[in-house]
C-alpha cells in the first residue's frame, strides 16, 4: 500500500537496511518523514495485512496489532530500528508500517507505505 503525503508535501519512506537473516547480521528498518527532529513515532506490525481508511491515509498492517519501542529521530526526521532475529520468527512474514505526528496534518498523524518482511535462517 502507498504512504500518505506529510504537511510538508513529501511522502514519508519505511525501507529495509540489510538482508531479514539470522546468518546475515544486524537488520534494520528505516523511517524517514522528511519532516523535523521533533515527531514522536513507532514501527506497527502485524502477521498479516489490509488496507482500510484511517487518519486520511490508510492503514496497512491487520490484526493484532502490535508497536514497537519509539523511535529516535535525527534532525532530518529519520529513524531506525535493528532487529535481533530469534528462532520463532524464522519463516514467518511481517507487515510493517510507520506511524509518526505530523502536527500540520489535519489529523495530526503521518503514515508510510507498508513493508512485508519474510524471516530466514
Amino acid at each position: 500500500g502507498s504512504g500518505k503525503m506529510t504537511s510538508a508535501g513529501n511522502f514519508p519512506e519505511l525501507y529495509p537496511s540489510g538482508f531479514p537473516s539470522a546468518s546475515f547480521g544486524p537488520y534494520q528498518i528505516w523511517l524517514d518523514t522528511y519532516l523535523s527532529s521533533n515527531e514522536v513515532g513507532y514501527l506497527i506490525f502485524s502477521g498479516s495485512a489490509r488496507d482500510v481508511p484511517f487518519a486520511g491515509g490508510s492503514l496497512l498492517v491487520g490484526l493484532p496489532i502490535h508497536r514497537g519501542p519509539p523511535l529516535d529521530f535525527d534532525v532530518f526526521g529519520g529513524a531506525g530500528l535493528s532487529f535481533d532475529i530469534t528462532p520463532s520468527m524464522i519463516g514467518q512474514t511481517w507487515f510493517f508500517q510507520g506511524w509518526f505526528t505530523d502536527p500540520g496534518d489535519p489529523w495530526g498523524v503521518g503514515l508510510t507505505c507498508g513493508l512485508e518482511v519474510t524471516w530466514y535462517l
